[in-house]
């Protein structure tokens, strides 16, 4: 009986440190609170929003288009902002070209970055680099690793119609660049119509933006949109950048009605 009552009490003594050694080990594994979690998010957007440029000829006041930090001097854009007129061939010096980061309206003191060249990316896409006189100190967004789905959140960074940085509420995508076979039936036929076979997937290469690469957005991107960064809610990551919003802004009709981002996963970002 003494031997019982022996056990008994080193027991009580020792399930109370086990209790207690669980506990601070649950605490420990504990998920990080929606606030911590909320405030990371916001840190990695602004981390982006301080990538995102605004493109002015120099001396200008308003900026031309739109465009983001990818290399400690390079910033991507897309073509046409490069040009004389968008429909001509013709391409502004790139020395009369100049950046502001973050830009935050006409009276913002943040100092301009000329440009010394372009490199162009991409086969006859409308896609090219601004290569800076100098690198910056910022940090280049990080460039997605996997293809976006439908449906998917994302978020644009833009100057639109020459306004300061705006950074969009979520917007989703309405049909994705490159989709699994058994997943194009999902959506409209006369989306669908634009697929071609490439590898185990299909890819979008639409007749309405010249058999363009192309994401659908449900974003309606004005002028001065154009290089505009997008972005993975999720992740923050790079997807593509804003090129040309179809005519028919008013309809519901998503192939009529869309924002046409070019996928980073077709562009030579690195030389």
């Amino acid at each position: 009986m003494d031997a019982l009552r022996l056990l008994l009490a080193r027991r009580s003594q020792v399930f109370p440190r086990v209790a207690a050694v669980l506990l601070l080990g649950t605490a420990a594994l504990a998920p990080t609170s929606r606030s911590d979690a909320h405030g990371a998010m916001l840190a990695l957007r602004e981390r982006n929003a301080e990538a995102t440029t605004a493109i002015f000829l120099r001396g200008e006041r308003r900026p031309i288009g739109t465009g983001v930090l990818v290399s400690a001097n390079e910033v991507l854009t897309c073509l046409h902002v490069t040009r004389v007129h968008a429909q001509l061939p013709e391409r502004i010096d790139p020395t009369h070209l100049e950046v502001a980061f973050a830009w935050r309206g006409i009276d913002d003191p943040s100092p301009r970055v000329p440009v010394k060249a372009y490199r162009d990316i991409g086969e006859d896409l409308d896609a090219t680099m601004l290569v800076l006189a100098r690198p910056v100190s910022k940090a280049p967004v990080p460039l997605a690793r996997t293809s976006v789905r439908e449906g998917q959140t994302l978020y644009v960074a833009h100057h639109a119609r020459g306004a300061p940085l705006e950074v969009t509420r979520p917007t989703r995508v309405l049909f994705p660049y490159r989709i699994a076979h058994e997943l194009i039936e999902a959506l409209p036929p006369n989306v669908r119509a634009s697929y071609r076979p490439r590898g185990d997937d299909l890819v979008f290469e639409g007749p309405r933006w010249g058999f363009h690469p192309t994401i659908g957005l449900a974003f309606d991107a004005p002028p001065g949109s154009s290089g505009a960064p997008v972005f993975d809610a999720a992740t923050h990551e790079l997807v593509g950048i804003v090129y040309a919003h179809s005519r028919y802004r008013r309809s519901r009709d998503p192939w009529l009605s869309h924002g046409a981002a070019l996928p980073v996963e077709v562009l030579r970002l690195t030389p």
